[in-house]
């Protein structure tokens, strides 16, 4: 069941998405050894950066503001350098205090990159959350709770989201790794889901959003750049069609490596949004 704050709130459409800025961080030589839920399936680090490379370059391409922080061998996961923030607004972001313990020591290069030009509020024990569990949409940001994230963890991030005029809307996530698992944006109006998950997608109810069941679980998660710009996984090629005939400029990559991971499109990047935008 959905849990809002402070609800109802009038929504409004103040902007749209628009990314100024990106973080990457690198593919550790000890990806093979990264969490992920089918241990039967050997994941290729060479392969993985290798498909990194192509991500970069695709958002140097689409973004040009790319900055690229470097691999650390001692966490396999590092790539998926999403979980360790939450972008609030092209001016503040929250440090997370990630679900997984062998995880939570990526968060300090990260800090250690953005505190110089950013705000930083920081999440800590007993609070946990990754940040493949928000989504904003519009004035609204949407955080799962799933295996990552915890209650505490979701309340640290409400409280700031709505300091900064975001209305937080705390929902489950019943399938899956994340809340970006199950669903993410095409672009301002259209929301991908996999019907498979089992999302409560009432949630989104008063959004204008046209919700569109995607017709592989991989297609469910895309990263919308803006303009009607995003990036598709070549592993989902009927949800590829599909945006396409919306008339949705896709760039298509192979990310085989990161699905074997359980990652996709959104999770081996940070997103800061240009001023008066926002960003998924």
């Amino acid at each position: 069941m959905a849990v809002s704050l402070h609800w109802p709130v009038p929504y409004s459409r103040p902007m749209n998405i628009s990314v100024a800025t990106v973080w990457v961080r690198g593919v550790a030589a000890s990806f093979a050894d990264c969490q992920h839920e089918d241990s039967s399936v050997t994941v290729d680090a060479q392969r993985a950066h290798e498909q990194h490379m192509a991500y970069v370059a695709a958002l140097k391409s689409l973004i040009g503001d790319v900055h690229e922080l470097p691999a650390d061998d001692a966490y396999p996961d590092c790539v998926f350098i999403e979980d360790t923030a939450v972008v609030i607004d092209h001016e503040l972001v929250v440090l997370t205090h990630p679900g997984a313990e062998t995880r939570q020591g990526e968060v300090l290069a990260v800090r250690t990159a953005l505190e110089k030009q950013l705000q930083l509020r920081v999440m800590e024990a007993p609070a946990c959350l990754d940040g493949g569990d928000v989504l904003r949409i519009h004035d609204r940001l949407f955080i799962g709770m799933s295996s990552r994230s915890n209650p505490a963890g979701a309340d640290f991030l409400a409280t700031v989201a709505r300091e900064r005029g975001l209305t937080p809307v705390i929902t489950s996530v019943p399938m899956g790794l994340h809340l970006k698992s199950a669903c993410s944006l095409a672009d301002e109006n259209t929301l991908l889901v996999d019907p498979a998950v089992g999302l409560d997608v009432s949630v989104f109810d008063g959004l204008d959003l046209e919700c569109v069941k995607t017709p592989e679980a991989l297609g469910a998660n895309v990263l919308a750049l803006g303009g009607g710009r995003l990036l598709a996984t070549a592993s989902a090629p009927e949800s590829v069609e599909l945006l396409r005939s919306r008339g949705l400029e896709v760039t298509v990559l192979e990310a085989s490596e990161f699905h074997k991971a359980d990652g996709a499109l959104t999770c081996p990047s940070l997103r800061l949004p240009q001023p008066g935008s926002w960003c998924t």
